[in-house]
C-alpha cells in the first residue's frame, strides 16, 4: 500500500521544490490559479485588493508581461521573454517569462499559463553601483524602448546596430584609443537620439492620454444617453444575437443584462407582431432599412425601424433595431381621422351648398348640395374656373365680388350671385364666404363659400306682389259693381225692374267677392294648421245643383249640366267645404272654356270611393302645366282671365282634409276633367 503512494508523493515533492513557478489567468487577466512562490514577481498593491496580474506585477515585469500576454492572445502561440529584469529587495532579478495559451478541452476560452524561470543574479545586479550610472541609464532606456518596440521597431533595429558598433569599438579600444574616442562620440550621438526619441515618446503618451480622456468622455456621454433615453434600441450581431440594449427595451421584450449574446428569437416579446426576425434577415440580405408600425399586446403602438449596423470603416456588422413610441401620434391620427370624417360628412351632407376654390379661381371641392344646385358632377367642375357657373351677362360683376374675397381676403355677407344650372335655368343664390390664408396668415390661398338658394323665395316674393295686385284688382271689381249698383238704386227715378236688375248684379258681385274671401280664409287656416272639418250627412246632388245655380247667376250665358243621381246616399262631409270645392272647379271650368260650350258635373264609383268630376271643353293642359296646376298663384300664363290663382290650391287642401285626392285628366286642345274622391268608408280628417 505504501509503495503505491511513492509516485504521487515524489511528483508532489518535485512540483513543490524543483518545478518552475507559474500562474493561470482568465481572458480578463485575472488570476485563477498559482503554483510556486510568486512573491518575487507579484505583489498585492496597497488599497482595495485586485486579482489582475498586471496590477500585481512588480516593477520591470509589467510592461514585458503585458506585451507577451497580448502577443500570445492575438497569435495563439507560446511567447517567451528572456532575461526580464524584475526589481526585488532593492535590486533586480533576471527571469525568463513564458506565456502559453491553454486550449485543452474543459478549460474556459481565453485562459493563459504564465511560467516564471528565475536566473542567477548577474554581477553587480543586487545593488545599484554609482560608477556605472551611465550604463544603468542605457539599460533603462533599452527597457523603455522594449515597451514601445511594436510602434518603434525601426528605431530599435537602429539601436541594435549601434550597440553592435559599440561592441566592436570596445574590442578595438585596446589597440586604438582614437577609435575608442570615435566610438564614444558615436555613443554620445546615439544617446542624443535616444533622448530625442524619449521626448517624442512623451509627446505620444500625452496625445494618447488626451485621446483616452476623449474616449472616456464619449463613452460616458454614450452611457448617459443610453440609460436616459426612452427609445428602446437593440444592437444585434450578424447572427441576430444581442450585443446590448437600452433600458426601455424591457417594456417590449422580457430581456435582462444576462441575455447579452442570446439570439433575439429566444427572447419573449410582448408584441402582437411576430415577423421581426424575418424582417431582420431581410435587412441583412438587402441592406435596406425597414420600418413597420407594431402594436404591443396591451394596444400600445411603436414604430419599429431595423437598420444595418455600420462601423467606422463602413462595414456592416449587425443590425440596429429601434422602437419609437408613437402611441400618442396614433391616438392623434385616429382623432384627426375621426374629426376629418366628421367634418367631411358635415361638408358633404350639409343642406346648404358649399364650394371651395383656390387663388386661381379653380374649384377644388364642393358638396352634394352644391352639385344639386348646379346640376353638375365632379368631372364637370373640379379644376374648372368658378366663372363657368355664372351666367355670361352677370359674370363681370360676379368676378369683382369673387376677386374681393379671393385676392383681397374680404368676407362676403349675403352677396347675391346667380348660378347657371346645367339645365339652363338660373338660380338666385345668397353667398357667405371666408378666406383661407397660408401659414403666415396674410396670403389668401383659397376661398370657401356657402350659399342659400333663394330662387323660390324670390319667386314667391314676386308672386306675392303679383297676388297683392291681383287681389286688389279682383276685390275692387265686385266692390265697384256693388257700390255702383247701390248708388244707382238709391236714385228715386229708377224703375222697379231696373232696381231688381241692379240688386241682382250686386248680389252676383257680392257672391264672387265672398268666394274670393272664402278661398283666402281657407288657405290661411290651412297654412296656420287651424283647418277643421265639420262633418255632417250631406246630399251631394243638392249641394252640386245649388252651387251650379249660384255660379249660373254670375254667368247666365254659360250652361252647366249636372249628371248626378239623386239616389246617392248622404255623404259624411263638411257641406260648406264641399260646396267650395264644387264652386271653384265649376267657376274655373267656365273661366277657361269658350263661351257656347258646356260644363259637365258627374260622379262615378272607383274602388270603394265616390269620384266627382267637372269637365270642360277648353284648351286643355300640357304635362308641365298639370305638374304646377295645384300650386299657389298658378294661372297658367293666362293673364286676361279673372281670378287670383288660389282656387285649385284651396280645392286640394279641402279634398285632402276629407281624406281624398284630386287630380286632372287633360290633353292640349281636348279640354280638361278635374276629379276628386270622397271616401265613403273613411272618416274625414282635420
Amino acid at each position: 500500500m505504501a509503495e503505491t503512494k511513492i509516485p504521487a508523493l515524489t511528483e508532489k515533492i518535485f512540483l513543490d521544490n524543483y518545478a518552475p513557478t507559474f500562474a493561470v489567468i482568465d481572458m480578463n487577466y485575472r488570476l485563477v490559479y498559482v503554483r510556486g512562490r510568486t512573491g518575487k514577481y507579484l505583489e498585492i498593491a496597497s488599497g482595495q485588493p485586485s486579482l489582475s496580474i498586471l496590477e500585481m506585477a512588480r516593477e520591470g515585469l509589467r510592461a514585458e508581461l503585458a506585451s507577451a500576454i497580448y502577443q500570445a492572445t492575438s497569435e495563439k502561440k507560446n511567447i517567451i521573454r528572456e532575461r526580464v529584469r524584475v526589481k526585488y529587495n532593492d535590486g533586480f532579478q533576471a527571469v525568463n517569462i513564458t506565456v502559453a495559451p491553454l486550449t485543452e478541452p474543459g478549460i474556459p476560452p481565453g485562459c493563459l499559463m504564465i511560467v516564471f524561470q528565475e536566473l542567477e543574479l548577474t554581477a553587480g545586479a543586487t545593488k545599484a553601483n554609482p560608477p556605472v550610472r551611465g550604463r544603468k541609464r542605457l539599460t533603462e532606456l533599452e527597457a523603455e524602448l522594449n515597451l514601445t518596440r511594436e510602434n518603434l521597431q525601426a528605431m530599435v533595429e537602429e539601436l541594435e546596430a549601434t550597440n553592435e558598433e559599440l561592441k566592436s569599438a570596445n574590442e578595438e579600444l585596446q589597440s586604438n584609443n582614437e577609435e575608442l574616442q570615435s566610438s564614444n562620440e558615436e555613443l554620445d550621438s546615439s544617446r542624443e537620439e535616444l533622448q530625442s526619441l524619449n521626448e517624442e515618446l512623451t509627446t505620444l503618451n500625452a496625445e494618447l492620454h488626451d485621446k483616452n480622456e476623449l474616449v472616456s468622455k464619449t463613452n460616458d456621454d454614450l452611457n448617459n444617453f443610453v440609460n436616459r433615453t426612452d427609445i428602446a434600441i437593440i444592437l444585434l450581431d450578424d447572427g441576430l444575437k444581442i450585443r446590448s440594449c437600452t433600458p426601455a427595451t424591457s417594456d417590449i421584450f422580457n430581456i435582462r443584462k444576462i441575455d447579452s449574446g442570446r439570439p433575439i428569437d429566444e427572447i419573449t416579446s410582448r408584441l402582437v407582431y411576430d415577423k421581426m426576425v424575418d424582417d431582420a434577415h431581410e435587412v441583412i440580405r438587402t441592406l435596406q432599412p425597414k420600418e413597420v408600425e407594431v402594436q404591443r399586446k396591451d394596444g400600445y403602438w411603436f414604430n419599429m425601424r431595423i437598420s444595418p449596423y455600420r462601423t467606422a470603416q463602413n462595414v456592416i456588422n449587425g443590425l440596429v433595431v429601434s422602437f419609437l413610441d408613437i402611441n400618442e401620434q396614433k391616438k392623434a391620427t385616429a382623432l384627426l381621422r375621426e374629426t376629418t370624417d366628421y367634418l367631411d360628412n358635415l361638408f358633404n351632407y350639409a343642406s346648404a351648398p358649399i364650394t371651395v376654390w383656390n387663388s386661381d379661381l379653380k374649384i377644388t371641392r364642393f358638396n352634394n348640395a352644391f352639385a344639386q344646385l348646379t346640376g353638375r358632377n365632379s368631372d364637370e367642375m373640379l379644376g374648372k374656373t368658378v366663372d363657368i357657373l355664372i351666367p355670361p351677362d352677370k359674370r363681370a360683376n360676379a368676378l369683382k365680388e369673387i376677386n374681393r374675397t379671393t385676392v383681397e381676403g374680404q368676407r362676403w355677407e349675403a352677396v347675391e350671385i346667380p348660378i347657371h344650372h346645367a339645365d339652363g335655368s338660373i338660380r338666385t343664390v345668397l353667398w357667405n364666404s371666408a378666406t383661407i390664408f397660408d401659414t403666415n396668415g396674410k396670403t389668401p390661398i383659397a376661398t370657401i363659400a356657402q350659399g342659400q338658394d333663394i330662387t323660390d323665395r324670390k319667386k314667391i316674393e314676386q308672386l306675392k306682389d303679383e297676388f297683392i295686385g291681383m287681389v286688389s284688382h279682383e276685390l275692387r271689381t265686385p266692390l265697384t259693381v256693388i257700390t255702383g249698383a247701390i248708388q244707382t238704386a238709391l236714385d228715386k227715378r229708377i224703375s222697379r225692374e231696373d232696381l231688381r236688375e241692379l240688386l241682382t248684379e250686386a248680389l252676383s258681385s257680392s257672391e264672387a267677392l265672398a268666394a274670393i274671401l272664402d278661398n283666402l280664409l281657407e288657405l290661411s287656416r290651412h297654412q296656420a294648421g287651424r283647418l277643421t272639418i265639420d262633418k255632417k250627412l250631406t246630399n251631394l246632388s243638392e249641394i252640386v245643383r245649388n252651387t251650379v245655380d249660384k255660379i249660373h247667376r254670375q254667368n247666365p250665358e254659360r250652361k252647366a249640366i249636372v249628371d248626378i243621381s239623386n239616389k246617392i246616399p248622404p255623404l259624411l262631409v263638411d257641406p260648406v267645404r264641399l260646396e267650395r270645392i264644387i264652386y271653384n272647379l265649376v267657376e274655373n271650368a267656365f273661366k277657361y272654356s269658350a263661351e257656347g260650350t258646356e260644363v259637365r258635373v258627374f260622379t262615378r264609383q272607383e274602388k270603394g270611393d265616390l269620384v266627382v268630376g267637372v269637365s270642360d271643353h277648353g284648351g286643355g293642359l300640357s304635362t308641365q302645366e298639370q305638374k304646377k296646376l295645384f300650386g299657389p298663384f298658378e294661372r297658367l300664363g293666362i293673364s286676361n282671365k279673372k281670378g287670383i290663382g288660389l282656387g285649385l290650391m284651396v280645392c286640394k287642401c279641402l279634398v285632402e282634409a276629407h281624406g281624398g285626392r284630386i287630380w286632372v285628366e287633360s290633353k292640349r286642345g281636348e279640354g280638361s276633367t278635374f276629379l276628386f274622391t270622397i271616401p265613403q268608408n273613411k272618416p274625414a280628417r282635420a
